[in-house]
């Protein structure tokens, strides 16, 4: 217990959102120097709370996430989506679905809520990838900052902060599908003779061993990385599917394939993508349990509690009308 207040610190400045990044992880955990703290980490067996400690940080909420969070809390207690009890009767994702003509699918959403951030968080990263590779980005600033935040968040709930989520936890799940975009595509990545790996001086090799800070998912610095692994990936996931037959060859990378196909069905839609994500943002609010809000009420509070405590005062206004 004490290991794990010391590394997973429970309070975070106000107006800011927790960040983990899959691809992040990927690309830093084989080209970075470990600290020499994350020696001592690992020399007693806590690797898994190391990497969520150091490759974790944290964002200033951007503008465009309260306005969107806001506005949908508005239209799901307006249009009768919460239950007498204050439950939005909806599954996760699907009004977004529905109101983008999108047939809801297990393959896109997940049997279980976790699974279907796994998913997105993957498909987002391609999308992201794809997008920074054909548009200029100044044009959507606000809405790519957006998407990325909520992603990034909701994979940081899923790794540090699994009780502010509702549904079995999947963290099995999420160990083999960044395993596979580690130890099967990221490998490719670095033997493809265009890659231009980095280059290390002393300076910074000293520098990263003796450092004590987090590796932020929120640095532009492994962004080239990851755009790599991305083009990667979609130019080598058939390897891992028998389309005749429609079946996965590896377990571990379904969740990686389903996220592929799904990249591919979104294209540039990036306003379906924003609002999916603040669909799962405040259903996690509103289904997370009281129990754990009322933690975090303690600890300084999660985005998510702010959203739950906010969407209850609306419904209740609602309700009394």
């Amino acid at each position: 217990m004490g290991v794990n207040r010391y590394f997973i610190p429970s309070r975070r400045r106000f107006g800011s959102m927790g960040q983990y990044n899959m691809f992040h992880l990927c690309t830093r955990r084989g080209t970075s120097y470990t600290p020499i703290l994350g020696w001592l980490v690992k020399l007693f067996g806590q690797d898994d709370l190391w990497e969520r400690y150091h490759y974790s940080g944290d964002v200033e909420i951007p503008e465009k996430v309260k306005e969107m969070a806001f506005k949908h809390i508005n239209r799901i207690t307006e249009k009768g989506d919460v239950n007498t009890m204050g439950v939005i009767r909806k599954n996760w994702g699907q009004r977004t679905m529905e109101r983008f003509r999108w047939e809801p699918s297990d393959t896109y959403m997940g049997a279980e809520f976790q699974e279907g951030i796994i998913i997105w968080h993957i498909a987002t990263e391609l999308f992201l990838s794809r997008f920074n590779r054909v548009n200029d980005q100044n044009d959507a600033e606000p809405t790519m900052q957006a998407i990325k935040a909520l992603s990034n968040y909701m994979m940081f709930l899923l790794v540090a902060r699994p009780d502010m989520l509702p549904g079995l936890a999947q963290n099995r799940l999420y160990q083999r599908s960044w395993k596979f975009l580690y130890e099967e595509i990221w490998p490719k990545v670095i033997d493809d003779p265009t890659y231009d790996h980095p280059c290390w001086i002393i300076r910074t090799m000293f520098k990263e061993l003796f450092s004590l800070q987090r590796d932020e998912p929120n640095s532009d610095s492994w962004r080239p990385q990851g755009e790599k692994l991305a083009s990667k990936l979609l130019e080598v996931w058939r390897n891992y599917v028998n389309e005749e037959e429609g079946v996965i060859l590896k377990p571990e990378a379904s969740r990686v394939i389903y996220a592929v196909s799904l990249a591919d069905k979104l294209k540039e839609d990036s306003q379906l993508l924003l609002e999916m994500w603040i669909d799962f943002l405040v259903y996690a609010a509103n289904r997370c349990s009281r129990e754990s809000h009322a933690k975090k009420l303690n600890d300084g509070g999660e985005l998510t509690t702010v959203l739950w405590l906010l969407t209850e005062h609306i419904y209740q206004l609602r309700s009394n009308k």
